[in-house]
Order: structure tokens, then C-alpha cells, then sequence
């Protein structure tokens, strides 16, 4: 009986060690398995050197992969032992609340598994080769339930900004459009009938426009590749015969007081216009009233202009010195800094 009771002990103590060998095998190979995944899935990090936000999607479906914000890296997994695809599609803030997505289809990224780390960079393409033109209208009238149309038709354009879409503008509301530049030929307000846009649209281009009740101004027309940027403005002078590097001089100051107070304009150099063909539409007037006698003796003031139209002066500002050109740019450019009511101010009339 003794013998049967330690044979069975034997047994029941072979049987156990047995078992657990199998449990520490199957978390061995449970273990392998994770650490071959691991060192297949290979990292790709994404950096986004645009200002826009970027969505990264990948494969033909366009499955969502990762949002990376302005200026922004990111890193994800690739665990496919083929090729895959990733498509980078940017998002365009058109206004506050609403953003146009764009893709280039032939700008993407041919990732492989070859390589345990891949660094990509997202770079601004030099358009979107967009077929499209994208207007942007602010009504700032006193006019509710305005509407556009195109050309001679007497259909309403429905803005793509609004969910559902709609085709009337509230006071204060700003709608965008899709347009074919081919077939516009010209715009009109309705139920004024009134006439506008009348130009050679571009592809890929926002066009602004603002409505006062009496007129619609076009403020705005750059690439969609630009938006965000400061919309360029033209300085010119008038009055007192100064240098070019002084005007230089007194632009740079400008653009110090704008940035400073987040004006969305930037004063241009005249060597910069060039670029800016046919896209300046707001200019300011330098005005230096100065007559010499033993001292110089004067005034100073500054004019912003949209479309050659006076939008605002600031107060005329006394300029007084000896007759030395370095002090009298100097004292101009002390004054530039001075004119705080009027760059506050400024900033609603631009609008859009």
C-alpha cells in the first residue's frame, strides 16, 4: 500500500512539473511574439514645418493617421512589411470658424519598413493646384438677408462655410464661395443689383471683398498657400524731399508699430512691391510738412488708403529740430511711435 501511495505522489508531482513548464513556454513564445512585432514596427516621425495644421491619412481609403499642429512633430508606428502611402492634407483657415481642407495628390510620402527610424518634413507646396477660386464676402452694411449672384443669373450662390448651406448674409456675416474662374465673369448683390468683382480670377486664389452698403471693396487676393500672412501694403511719402535709406528707415519703424499691435497689414520696402503685382490694396501717405528757416519746423501725419480711398488720418504731430537730417528722422520716427490711438483704431477698418 506504501509503495502504490508514493507511486502515485511520483506521478501526481511529474504531472505538475510537466504543466508548468508549459505555462512558462507558452509566455515565452507569447513573449517572442511581442518582441518580433516590436522590432518590425518601425517609427516614422513627422514634422510639420508649415503654419497650417496637417492631417496625416494613408493608403488609398485616406484612413486617418494623425493631426499635427503648426510648427509641430509627431511620431507613429508603421508595422507593414509593404510600402504604404501617407498623404498629408492641410487645413486652410479661411475664417475664425471655418477651415478649407486641401491634398495634392502627387505630394505624399513612399514609406517602406526597411528602416527602424524615418524622419519626414511636411514643406508649404508651392500651390495647391486647386481648379477652384474661393471668395470670402464680409457684409458690413446695414443690410439684412443680402445674397450673391453670378454673372446674369438670378440663382443665389450658396456659401460652403455654413452647415446647413444657405445663400443669405446677415449683417456682419462672412461667406465663402467656390467659384469656377472660367464661367465668372462678373458678381452682383442682391436685391440691389448691384455690380462687382469684375476680374481675371486665378485658381487656387481667396479673393476678399467687403460691403459698406454703398460700395463692395476687393481688400485681398493672394494664393491659398499664403493665407495667414499679413495682407502687403505700400508706403509712400509726401511733402519733405528725404533720402531712400531714411525711408527705409522710417518703414522699418512702421513695421515695428504694427507688429506691436498686431495690425494684419505689413508695410513693404519698394523693392518688395514687385512681387505683390496687382495684389497692393492698401497704401499709407507718409505727409512731412517742413520748412527751414534756422531750424526746421513742421508736421508730421500718416493716411492709410484701400484702393486709393482715405480710411483714416491720425493727427498732425509737431516736428521741430536743428538743420540736421539725422535728428529730424529720428524725431519722425519717435512720433511714429507715439500714434497709439491710430493704430488701435485702424484695426477695424481693415475688416477682412
Amino acid at each position: 500500500m506504501k509503495g502504490t501511495f508514493f507511486l502515485r505522489c511520483f506521478i501526481f508531482f511529474i504531472l505538475i512539473v510537466f504543466y508548468s513548464n508549459c505555462i512558462n513556454i507558452k509566455n515565452y513564445n507569447y513573449d517572442s511574439n511581442n518582441a518580433e512585432l516590436s522590432s518590425e514596427s518601425k517609427i516614422i516621425i513627422f514634422k510639420n514645418n508649415t503654419l497650417f495644421t496637417v492631417h496625416i491619412v494613408r493608403g488609398s481609403g485616406h484612413i486617418d493617421v494623425a493631426t499635427i499642429a503648426p510648427l509641430e512633430s509627431i511620431s507613429i508606428i508603421n508595422s507593414f512589411e509593404v510600402a504604404e502611402t501617407y498623404y498629408p492634407l492641410f487645413e486652410i483657415p479661411i475664417t475664425d470658424s471655418w477651415s478649407l481642407q486641401m491634398e495634392r495628390s502627387e505630394y505624399h510620402f513612399q514609406v517602406d519598413n526597411l528602416v527602424a527610424l524615418q524622419e519626414i518634413e511636411i514643406n508649404l507646396p508651392s500651390n495647391f493646384n486647386s481648379s477652384f477660386s474661393y471668395i470670402m464676402f464680409l457684409n458690413n452694411s446695414r443690410n439684412a438677408g443680402i445674397s450673391i449672384s453670378r454673372n446674369d443669373l438670378t440663382e443665389r450662390m450658396n456659401g460652403m462655410n455654413f452647415s446647413p448651406v444657405k445663400s443669405n448674409i446677415n449683417v456682419g456675416e462672412i461667406i465663402v464661395y467656390q467659384i469656377d474662374p472660367r464661367i465668372i465673369h462678373y458678381l452682383r448683390v442682391n436685391p440691389m443689383n448691384y455690380h462687382f468683382g469684375e476680374l481675371t480670377y486665378q485658381s487656387g486664389y481667396l479673393y476678399k471683398f467687403i460691403f459698406d452698403g454703398n460700395n463692395v471693396n476687393l481688400t485681398d487676393a493672394r494664393p491659398l498657400t499664403e493665407i495667414g500672412a499679413k495682407a502687403p501694403m505700400a508706403v509712400k511719402f509726401n511733402g519733405y524731399e528725404i533720402s531712400e535709406s531714411d525711408k527705409r528707415r522710417i518703414i522699418e519703424a512702421l513695421r515695428t508699430e504694427f507688429d506691436r499691435y498686431n495690425i494684419p497689414l505689413r508695410p513693404l520696402f519698394p523693392e518688395e512691391e514687385a512681387f505683390y503685382e496687382n495684389r497692393i490694396f492698401y497704401s499709407m501717405e507718409v505727409v512731412l510738412n517742413l520748412r527751414s528757416t534756422e531750424t526746421i519746423q513742421g508736421d508730421l501725419s500718416i493716411v492709410l488708403l484701400l484702393n486709393g480711398n482715405e480710411l483714416r488720418s491720425s493727427a498732425r504731430r509737431s516736428i521741430r529740430g536743428v538743420m540736421q537730417q539725422s535728428r529730424i528722422i529720428q524725431q519722425v520716427v519717435n512720433t511714429l511711435r507715439e500714434l497709439s490711438d491710430f493704430y488701435t483704431a485702424i484695426i477695424s477698418d481693415i475688416g477682412i
